[in-house]
């Protein structure tokens, strides 16, 4: 008698938590359904974003190119434009001669304006000063030679790795392109101080676009850059 009793209660229980565990089951169900579709509305979401990202990336490589170009070319203009004025008052000393009908120079020749004497008055060894041509390429002192770059168009002097180089009036002092150099784009310098000669290159652009616009673009196109958007549409 005392057995019956006992595998009723256990069938009774059997049957409470078979239906308990359908009822967990079903709520479990339910809830992931409700999770699964959250999850996928967040990947299409981050796919969506990422879309975006590899657009703005390409926007912005197009827009750096794009300001670089026109930029170049309106300085380039504006370079033609003033060489063509400070020529034009030598234009009237063109010869008749049908053999000979080139153009007077101001940076040609004696012309230049360069008078060795005077200059030597204000040479001194405390200060930067600028040198005739002749002097820089004879290589009269011991003094190291480098090439230096001057962006006209945000004031900014660079060395030979584009590197800015600060406190540029003690290094380079008063820059005078076209003296001494007879090139209007060059001019030479001698600091006594820092035992150096430089050549100083004019270049009527910008650094932050010549020089940092290039890194920019060049990280833009690494290959650092490709492949971790490639992982992340993968992941």
């Amino acid at each position: 008698m005392m057995i019956g009793v006992n595998s009723a209660i256990t069938c009774a229980l059997m049957v409470f938590l078979h239906k308990r565990t359908e009822k967990l089951v079903e709520e479990i169900r339910h809830n992931t359904a409700g999770f699964e579709s959250e999850v996928t509305q967040l990947q299409f979401k981050l796919n969506e974003d990422k879309e975006k990202m590899d657009s703005l990336v390409g926007s912005v490589g197009h827009t750096i190119r794009k300001f670089k170009d026109e930029g170049r070319e309106f300085l380039d203009q504006i370079a033609n434009d003033v060489a063509k004025a400070s020529m034009a008052p030598y234009s009237e000393e063109r010869t008749n001669d049908s053999d000979d009908r080139t153009t007077a120079s101001i940076f040609s020749g004696e012309e230049d304006d360069w008078d060795y004497t005077e200059e030597l008055k204000y040479r001194s060894k405390d200060h930067p000063y600028i040198i005739h041509r002749d002097e820089y390429f004879a290589e009269e002192t011991n003094n190291s030679q480098s090439t230096l770059t001057y962006y006209r168009g945000d004031n900014v002097l660079c060395d030979e790795l584009d590197t800015p180089i600060y406190n540029m009036e003690k290094v380079v002092g008063t820059l005078v392109f076209g003296k001494g150099s007879q090139d209007p784009s060059v001019v030479y310098v001698r600091n006594e101080s820092l035992e150096a000669d430089y050549e100083v290159l004019l270049d009527h652009g910008y650094y932050q676009t010549e020089v940092l616009g290039q890194a920019v673009e060049d990280d833009l196109n690494s290959d650092n850059v490709k492949h971790s958007v490639r992982k992340f549409r993968a992941e």
